[in-house]
């Protein structure tokens, strides 16, 4: 079994998959805290369908840009798991998603914080561009469409990196917390 995780916008999102790529079941919610959310849904997901946290074979997380919490909260969960039941770990940024699900080249726009707005320019999964601070100037916040994942999770896999050394994976801030851009 493999799950999808993001937490790292306004969205959290929960996918489950088969070891097959077949979608199972999901849970996307519009919220902004997802500390609290990520365990208790992970956990009845997995009760739902009699699964135990050792089945998941392979976690597939999106580092970011995005909120600061949000971008480090499933890594630090999922990492956790990993260490106890040897789960790999795929990694993917918000703008290689957003690329391959919207199939064209483009500057995306994600926002950051609220008050900060990021951009960078892809096409199908690779980034084109360095990622840079904007002014939305009644430009449009791009989405991730998740219902598009669910149906063609398998189409979007080598976006991800398999991650060999679990400890020295990190969030993708566009800013650091301390004001410092990347």
């Amino acid at each position: 079994m493999k799950i999808f995780l993001d937490t790292t916008s306004d969205f959290f999102a929960l996918i489950l998959f088969n070891s097959d790529f077949g979608f199972v079941d999901k849970q996307i919610i519009k919220v902004s805290k997802k500390v609290e959310l990520l365990a208790d849904e992970v956990e009845q997901i997995l009760q739902k369908h009699k699964l135990n946290i050792k089945d998941i074979k392979d976690f597939y997380l999106n580092l970011g840009p995005g909120y600061f919490t949000g971008c480090r909260i499933s890594l630090v969960y999922v990492r956790t798991i990993s260490q106890l039941t040897k789960a790999n770990i795929w990694t993917t940024n918000i703008f290689a998603l957003l690329s391959f699900t919207k199939k064209k080249e483009a500057n995306y726009y994600i926002n950051s914080s609220g008050l900060h707005f990021f951009s960078a320019k892809a096409k199908q999964g690779q980034l084109l561009s360095q990622v840079s601070q904007v002014l939305k100037d009644n430009k449009e916040v791009n989405q991730i469409d998740y219902e598009w994942i669910c149906n063609n999770f398998e189409l979007i896999t080598n976006i991800f990196k398999q991650e060999t050394n679990i400890l020295s994976i990190h969030p993708f801030y566009a800013k650091d917390p301390s004001g410092v851009q990347n």
